[in-house]
């Protein structure tokens, strides 16, 4: 039930579009939780798809600054 209303809560806070890349966290916490609970092995193998989830998450969510329009003079 927590899970929802915090998922809810961030969509409000910053909207769908940038909210929507953090789903692709979910095999991450999966494997932690795994790890923890059914005392599955952790290997590298998800150490590196964890690495990489995370840096795909912060170059979406990372804001580009658009360049300054530049006037072209008419002839």
């Amino acid at each position: 039930m927590i899970a929802p209303l915090l998922w809810m809560l961030a969509v409000q806070a910053i909207g769908p579009n940038r909210t929507s890349i953090f789903i692709n966290l979910m095999p991450v916490f999966t494997a932690i939780i795994a790890s923890l609970w059914l005392s599955e092995q952790w290997t590298i193998h998800h150490s590196i798809g964890g690495v990489m989830i995370l840096v795909g998450i912060v170059m979406a969510q990372k804001k580009t600054v658009k360049a300054p329009a530049t006037r072209v003079k008419s002839a």
